[in-house]
């Protein structure tokens, strides 16, 4: 049946209801005939005018009736088609009404949802949470939030956001307007975040460095870890609020060196070495690494700072060592040179007479020197001399010996 025929009967049934209004009252038949025309013309038109007026009064009505049918419908689309859960639930806390997206939250039809208890579909350990969560909400327009773990129908469990509100009604009765959202994704963005902030915390707290978190544009030391407290001798609580030139014994380069990172945020920026000072006034070098980090929209100055106060020791140590070395080789070399020209100065003494010197261990004695003097007494020089057999330079019982 169309609209238009449900008007039709609609109008008909509304006659017969009249007609029949008009027989049960016996209205009193009035003698037509004592009026005059001009009486009968008067009441005829008083009957015209009050039909226009019911036929407008009811035009009226059918478009505010279509009015509120349109309404309704974008009401139940707005409702059925919102991305969150909307759930209606009686004092008892069973389900009297629920939209398209809380029944596939939930996992049922909604015709399988009605009647049944919400808290069937909570995580039993997030129970109390539901439960306290409603009786706050009693009596009260605002809602109340919580976050607790739902399970849906085929078991998954999932973070919700739920907004529980309990506006009195004008009959008396208890009801719980629930939103449901699905928060699953937020909940484990947010695990990661703190996941990777105990990742920091842990790397910034057990590094062998010291590490400044430090305002760029007041130098204030915003966070230090507790190695900078052991390094430079003060309390942890002590360093935050001091400024980063505090702990400098070259205040001017360290201001200096924190303008030129502000002319290059995305510069790594390696000092291999500047002089801090303790609390206890000892100046100390440390090898610093720097760079510009945004925390909390706003430009941090990270510093890694190293104490090479025990490298510096040890290369000093290698570099006297190695003084001593090049020292100790150069006398060496002296003494050495020293032996080479006496010994020189011997050869040339001997120059004057045959000097050969032979190979006793071989067997025929080959001449292993044979100098200038030699080359004087037996003719033979000094190249055609060496390596050859001295047998026939000397007697034969000579060599017998």
């Amino acid at each position: 049946m169309t609209d238009t025929d449900k008007q039709l009967k609609h109008t008909a049934d509304l006659r017969r209801l009249a007609e029949a209004m008009i027989r049960e009252k016996a209205l009193p038949t009035e003698d037509f005939a004592t009026l005059s025309p001009e009486e009968i013309h008067k009441t005829f038109h008083e009957f015209r005018v009050h039909q226009i007026e019911l036929e407008m009064q009811n035009e009226e009505l059918r478009r505010a009736q279509d009015q509120l049918e349109s309404l309704k419908e974008r009401y139940w689309d707005l409702y059925d088609l919102a991305p969150v859960g909307y759930v209606t639930i009686s004092e008892d806390g069973l389900i009297g009404e629920a939209n398209l997206t809380a029944a596939i939250l939930l996992g049922l039809p909604r015709s399988k949802l009605l009647k049944q208890p919400l808290s069937r579909f909570i995580c039993k350990e997030d129970q109390d949470i539901y439960f306290h969560g409603r009786k706050n909400a009693l009596g009260l327009c605002e809602p109340r939030r919580i976050e607790l773990r739902m399970v849906h129908q085929d078991g998954t469990l999932f973070w919700a956001r739920m907004m529980i509100a309990s506006p009195p009604q004008t009959n008396g009765s208890v009801e719980c307007r629930v939103i449901l959202c699905d928060i699953t994704e937020r909940h484990q963005a947010e695990e990661a975040l703190l996941e990777s902030e105990k990742r920091y915390r842990l790397v910034f707290e057990s590094a062998s460095d010291a590490l400044f978190l430090i305002d760029i544009d007041t130098t204030e030391l915003l966070k230090a870890n507790h190695r900078a407290a052991e390094i430079y001798g003060y309390g942890p609580e002590e360093l935050l609020g001091m400024k980063v030139t505090d702990l400098s014994a070259e205040p001017m380069e360290t201001l200096r060196c924190i303008h030129e990172a502000r002319q290059t945020p995305d510069t790594v920026i390696n000092i291999p070495l500047r002089l801090h000072r303790r609390k206890d006034g000892t100046v100390f070098p440390v090898e610093m690494t720097a760079r510009i980090v945004p925390l909390k929209n706003r430009p941090t100055f990270f510093v890694a700072a190293r104490d090479i106060t025990e490298r510096r020791q040890m290369e000093e140590a290698l570099r006297q060592s190695e003084q001593r070395r090049n020292q100790a080789q150069a006398d060496a070399n002296a003494r050495l040179r020293e032996q080479t020209d006496s010994l020189a100065s011997i050869y040339y003494a001997l120059d004057s007479i045959g000097l050969i010197i032979c190979d006793l261990e071989e067997r025929d004695c080959r001449i292993a020197i044979f100098n200038s003097g030699a080359e004087k007494l037996f003719g033979y020089r000094r190249g055609g001399g060496v390596r050859r057999s001295g047998s026939p330079l000397y007697l034969p019982a000579f060599l017998s010996v």
